[in-house]
């Protein structure tokens, strides 16, 4: 039987491995607490602060002078959180060996918890330091060389314990290097790719341009299933030929991260179509399996879109809109003539994204039962965590059929359209989009935010502001990843910044909207476009992958890690 919580496990969930640094005033304390217990250990003030604080902030030094010759995005604040872990590791690592007497000398006790912060600091540099080799061994020794010149300058005649001091480090870096290349086998056979400027480019936003084209490779490389997939548009003029507004519906997915692939898909269409005016470039019913590899994808994206505008099916008529309930899912319809376009909302039941061979199904449905051309899409609205994708639509199929045979289109097209933006939080550049469909004396509004998803919260908050304004507000979203490109983690608008601000946006846009209906004509029309996107749950085996790297690195780490401290025990022992 399929594990659903792993099946539905998506990249943001690594953002839990990744955290922000800490603000350096929680450090103060607990590095002097450090110092008082070494003092009852070592009885001297002086050698206790060097050791402590000394070895500290020479180790963020040598940190920041690195990264500066290495050009590596190493910033001091993320220096003083990583050197403030490794003088926890090797404090606590030390009492221990000083309460069960591991030494005669307090000194070698020392030495032998100091050189454990390679491990640590190795694993750390693998990812800021991308190089796939030893060469990780340069930075992640930093605190090792801060604490030698500490400790000669205190303790001259004690040079001999250097080359077990150093011998130990080694040791150490080693058993990171063995726990990498384990652990990451299995990603680097599979995709041919380096996982430490993969993480790289995303902890550092994509900075490094090094790394920014690894992972363009990476994609690439993933991305590489040549399919035709139809791109539909339902375009609104003004009775005197002009475009109020094109709507878009490109069968592929905005993803997956930032400008790569796909990604920033609707302002990159409208780059491309300045003579289209306005697009509102709908999430349609597609997931992570369907993000493209880039440009030259978006252009045939385009080059369609100019194409389905020449051949575009013409209508004065529209129905009133319909939103229904369809077993577990509620469905939106909107009928023009004999064409129109729905939606999959998850308000009754979470899911993020839809099957596309689903959605495809869901149309020829309705072109077999008489429509001349349909669009379906993802409301992609209601954002719930780690919601699952949605891989069956069926018993949505009947409720489009139903909702479109019996929605006679008996009304004149009347049609307005506005847009705002604003900078506000998950706000990306075609901000938000309104389009209002009048029926005699009834006014149905959709919402298009150019955002990756939105809150619930958000939703409710705006029909309430709109509710003597609209009969009913949709909001719907194009699940651009572009807004997320800075953080691992995926936030949907509404989460961040004041509710009240976009709600406001979202009201004022749609009462403009409300004061541009006028008489339309409407027109639809489908082309076919050649485009490279990955295989059959491609996105989900990517993550799988990543997600068994990691398993992988815990239980090597059980045997790695004990090995490499038992080496060291026996390196001060016997040298």
């Amino acid at each position: 039987m399929l594990n659903t919580q792993k099946s539905s496990r998506s990249i943001d969930d690594l953002s839990v491995f990744v955290k922000k640094s800490v603000n350096y005033k929680y450090f103060i304390f607990p590095i002097a607490t450090i110092a008082a217990l070494d003092y009852l250990i070592l009885k001297n003030i002086y050698i206790s602060v060097s050791l402590v604080v000394g070895t500290y902030l020479l180790a963020i030094f040598l940190d920041v002078i690195f990264s500066k010759f290495s050009r590596i995005i190493f910033p001091v604040k993320r220096s003083a959180y990583l050197n403030f872990v490794s003088l926890v590791i090797w404090s606590v690592f030390f009492w221990i060996l000083f309460v069960i007497h591991a030494y005669r000398d307090i000194d070698v006790s020392l030495l032998l918890a100091v050189s454990s912060t390679t491990l640590f600091r190795f694993l750390i540099f693998y990812v800021f330091y991308p190089n796939d080799s030893i060469k990780e061994l340069i930075p992640s020794m930093n605190y090792v060389y801060s604490m030698l010149l500490v400790f000669l300058f205190f303790f001259k005649n004690q040079y001999i314990l250097v080359v077990p001091f150093i011998l130990s480090s080694l040791i150490y870096a080693l058993s990171a290097y063995f726990l990498i290349r384990r652990s990451t086998n299995s990603f680097v056979k599979k995709y041919k790719a380096s996982p430490s400027k993969i993480l790289e480019f995303f902890l550092n936003s994509g900075k490094r341009l090094e790394s920014n084209i690894s992972v363009k490779h990476f994609f690439d490389h993933i991305y590489r299933i040549e399919r035709k997939i139809p791109v539909k548009i339902i375009q609104v003029r003004k009775k005197n030929g002009d475009i109020k507004v094109t709507m878009v519906f490109p069968y592929i997915h905005p993803g997956p991260f930032g400008t790569l692939g796909s990604s920033n898909l609707p302002a990159r269409l409208s780059q491309r179509l300045p003579e289209f005016g306005d697009l509102m470039v709908f999430h349609t019913t597609t997931s992570n399996d369907n993000n493209c590899r880039g440009d030259e994808d978006i252009d045939n994206i385009a080059a369609a879109i100019r194409a389905a505008s020449q051949k575009m099916i013409f209508t004065d008529r529209i129905s009133r809109a319909r939103k229904v309930v369809a077993g577990k899912y509620v469905v939106y319809l909107q009928r023009f003539g004999n064409f129109g376009f729905g939606a999959i909302v998850p308000e009754k039941t979470p899911f993020d994204d839809v099957s596309l061979e689903e959605g495809l199904k869901v149309i020829s449905h309705l072109k077999k039962s008489g429509a001349d051309d349909f669009a379906v899409i993802d409301a992609q609205n209601n954002f719930t965590k780690k919601a699952p994708e949605l891989k069956n639509c069926s018993t949505t199929i009947k409720a489009f059929e139903r909702e479109f045979l019996r929605n006679d289109p008996k009304y004149p097209a009347r049609v307005g359209y506005a847009r705002s933006y604003r900078e506000v939080p998950g706000l990306a550049e075609l901000g938000i989009q309104a389009i209002v469909f009048q029926t005699a004396d009834r006014f149905d509004a959709v919402v298009l935010t150019d955002s990756n998803n939105v809150t619930t919260e958000l939703i409710g908050k705006s029909r309430e502001k709109v509710k003597n304004v609209v009969s009913n507000l949709e909001i719907y979203t194009t699940d651009n990843h572009y807004v997320n490109a800075s953080v691992l983690d995926v936030f949907p608008l509404g989460s961040r910044g004041s509710i009240e601000e976009i709600s406001d946006i979202i009201a004022d846009t749609v009462k403009r909207a409300k004061e541009d209906v006028e008489d339309v004509q409407i027109a639809m029309g489908t082309e076919y476009a050649l485009v490279r996107m990955g295989e059959k749950n491609n996105f989900q085996n990517l993550v799988s992958t990543v997600f068994s790297s990691v398993k992988t690195a815990k239980y090597t780490a059980l045997y790695t890690i004990p090995a490499a401290i038992a080496a060291s025990f026996l390196v001060f022992r016997f040298i």
